[in-house]
């Protein structure tokens, strides 16, 4: 005769089947977190895809206006390679960064979330 043996998992299943308690989350007859379909509006992810992707396309946009006028700016401000560098790198960077903060008060403490 062959004996089966039965993993640990479903040998949890079946002694909680019948002891009343529901299955483990990550069993198949229990309510997985992949499984979970939050009811949110379709227009509503619409919208939020399409402001990421406007906000990806001007964060773009922005460096590449900056390198096509790239002369001018060097001309106008007196700038080096090197100081066009910090301009285009650095000076972005700490725009952006010191950006965050009002936007993540924002989402944090007011009900704007």
């Amino acid at each position: 005769m062959e004996k089966t043996q039965l993993s640990d998992a479903q040998a949890d299943s079946e002694t909680s089947e019948a002891q009343g308690s529901p299955p483990p989350a990550g069993s198949p007859d229990g309510d997985s977190p992949l499984t979970i379909h939050p009811h949110v509006p379709i227009w509503r992810i619409t919208i939020s895809l399409i402001l990421l992707f406007l906000n990806y396309f001007l964060a773009q946009y922005d460096k590449f206006i900056l390198s096509y006028f790239q002369d001018e700016v060097l001309g106008s401000f007196n700038l080096g390679s090197s100081g066009y560098g910090v301009l285009s790198g650095y000076a972005t960077g700490i725009v952006y960064a010191f950006l965050a903060l009002p936007t993540a008060y924002i989402a944090d403490y007011t009900s704007a979330r």
